[in-house]
């Protein structure tokens, strides 16, 4: 059901003009020290909920900078706000979900609303948004945030995804879920069938209530067993923030049969995506050869989406080893997306060369080596950090170790 009748939000005196005074006063206290020079009432108020406002503003300042500096916004839960989306991850949400329903872009349903970050960046793209959220409190926040960013296109209902379908007469050209991947004693779930809720009850729905489907996973989950779980899969994007995955979204489109499109980013480099269909990463041609002046490290969403060959054939660098997915030239290529390195001495021994590493100090490179970085490390007493890289690969030789420098 559509819910109008309940109170704004939980606390209203939180609103208070002197209470968000005091919270944006305070956002880089220590919340800990805080607590204990406050009174247990403060502004009429139990104090604690005051401090869970100043740590919530604290947690989101650089998640979500819209909503921090958006006056009167009220916070979750910490366990809330650490699984919403990032404000930047909402956006290229948004944008591609709005890309792939093109111009049917009359009515969306967020089934999994939580603290309402997607929901509101789909209100940019779309006519009418539906928010659900079965917990009253977390909806009655999202609404309140939602009306101070100036949102006013979203329909609200306290329910889960499931009833909510079930009952609904509505049609929507796209529905997205980002179920819930922790379990009760928050521990986190990789395969869609332990999500909450199943995909599996939501999927028989695509092409009847919804033609369009996104959805967010784990981005440890594989992807081969995302596209036996989820189907019709028009595109999967390997999603990565500073060199991180961070998510993965599967796009369905009803009666689409066609191989899905993989399309890789990094939020934070400014780099183009590189996209690319399993059919053409078979087929691209692959030069395997020695170790040349310059190393290659493709970005960690490209290894994820499994680009091995097409990284090496678009931008001509040589791989080194079949199993060892990195790559080498002569001549600098300057856009390689991932980390580039210049070689400055090789050896199949450490002692051979230690002299490159005079302070003890290494950022170790494990690829495709019989040895795991901890135990290089160890073994060669070795501390964490500095400018120099250590490089540990197997070569068309065999186990090899670089000392490098980074250069991007």
């Amino acid at each position: 059901m559509s819910i109008s009748d309940a109170p704004d939000v939980p606390e209203p005196r939180l609103l208070q003009p002197e209470v968000q005074e005091f919270i944006r006063a305070h956002t880089s206290s220590d919340v800990h020290e805080l607590s204990l020079k406050q009174p247990p009432l403060l502004f009429g108020i139990a104090f604690p909920l005051i401090a869970k406002q100043i740590a919530g503003r604290q947690q989101i300042r650089l998640k979500l900078p819209l909503y921090y500096t958006t006056q009167g916004i009220l916070y979750a839960s910490r366990e809330n706000l650490e699984q919403c989306s990032s404000e930047r991850a909402a956006r290229y949400k948004a944008e591609q979900a709005a890309a792939l329903s093109g111009l049917a872009r009359h009515r969306c349903v967020d089934l999994t609303g939580g603290f309402g970050v997607d929901t509101y960046f789909l209100s940019r793209h779309y006519t009418e948004v539906h928010y659900v959220e079965q917990n009253r409190q977390l909806l009655q926040i999202a609404r309140h945030n939602h009306r101070q960013l100036g949102a006013t296109n979203i329909v609200y209902h306290e329910a889960d995804a499931l009833t909510f379908l079930e009952k609904t007469s509505l049609t929507f050209d796209l529905a997205y879920l980002d179920p819930s991947r922790r379990t009760d004693n928050n521990k986190r779930k990789i395969e869609l069938t332990a999500y909450s809720p199943d995909i599996r009850t939501i999927i028989p729905i695509l092409g009847k209530t919804f033609t369009r489907m996104m959805v967010k996973v784990s981005p440890m989950l594989d992807i081969d067993r995302g596209l036996q779980v989820i189907p019709n899969v028009a595109q999967v994007h390997v999603v990565a923030v500073g060199g991180e995955v961070r998510e993965m979204l599967f796009f369905s489109e009803a009666g689409h049969n066609a191989e899905p499109l993989l399309e890789t980013v990094d939020l934070s480099s400014g780099r183009q995506p590189f996209s690319f269909y399993r059919s053409q990463e078979r087929v691209a041609p692959v030069q395997f050869g020695a170790l040349q002046k310059y190393v290659y490290e493709p970005a960690p969403e490209i290894l994820k989406a499994g680009g091995f060959r097409l990284v090496a054939s678009r931008f001509g660098v040589i791989k080194l080893h079949v199993n060892t997915h990195l790559y080498t030239s002569e001549k600098l290529v300057e856009d390689f997306p991932g980390r580039t390195y210049e070689i400055i001495a090789t050896a199949s021994r450490f002692p051979d060369l230690a002299e490159f590493f005079p302070e003890r100090m290494a950022n170790i490179v494990v690829r495709n080596h019989p040895r795991a970085p901890d135990g290089l490390r160890a073994e060669l007493r070795l501390r964490e950090g500095g400018e120099r890289y250590l490089l540990a690969f197997t070569a068309p030789d065999g186990p090899m170790l670089a000392a490098a420098r980074r250069l991007s």
